[in-house]
């Protein structure tokens, strides 16, 4: 993966893919070394993005320990907003109403994707498991059912939604979410 970034700098997404790969499977022994890598300049978001979510998933804020989320380069006053209330969420394990009114935006804004929509959801459900909100997660995990998620290793498998995963509300959502993804699959081998 090293030598693959090194000879082309823009597959960082690459890195992150197979951190939340490993993530789901229950391995962190490379994760640290996949999230843990350089700033890719054409996205400095992503690599904030990255370390927030996967801190999410492993319970604590080391990851983002040191980083100065308000003078990260190369974002926008959006996105700068949005780290500096995650990195809230993560090292207070309280919410923040700044980055609940953004991804409620995102959620409602004709201009914003379906799939960005339902991974709006997934970021608030995962937000409010971490910070112990269980109702709110089961909400928001509706919410991105209702919106068309198809992740279903993300809704079987996510570390921080484990304390909710299981909840009766959810049975015939995990159903939906495994017969779309099984849907895409069949596709995707077509």
């Amino acid at each position: 993966m090293d030598i693959a970034l090194h000879l082309e700098p823009r597959f960082v997404g690459v890195r992150y893919q197979a951190a939340r790969a490993e993530a789901l499977a229950g391995d962190w022994s490379d994760i640290e070394h996949l999230v843990l890598g350089s700033i890719d300049p054409a996205s400095p978001f992503s690599y904030w993005a990255d370390r927030f979510r996967l801190s999410l998933w492993r319970g604590n804020a080391d990851w983002i320990d040191g980083l100065d989320v308000a003078h990260l380069t190369g974002l926008t006053p959006e996105e700068t907003k949005l780290a500096i209330g995650g990195a809230f969420v993560l090292r207070e394990r309280k919410s923040s109403a700044d980055v609940g009114a953004m991804l409620e935006a995102m959620r409602s804004s004709p201009a914003t994707t379906a799939r960005s929509k339902t991974l709006a959801s997934q970021l608030e459900a995962e937000g409010r498991a971490y910070i112990g909100n269980r109702e709110g997660s089961i909400e928001s995990i509706g919410k991105a059912i209702a919106t068309g998620l198809f992740d279903a290793p993300w809704l079987e498998r996510c570390p921080v939604l484990a304390s909710v995963r299981d909840d009766p509300a959810l049975a015939e959502g995990r159903i939906l979410v495994r017969a779309r993804a099984r849907a895409v699959l069949v596709a995707l081998r077509s």
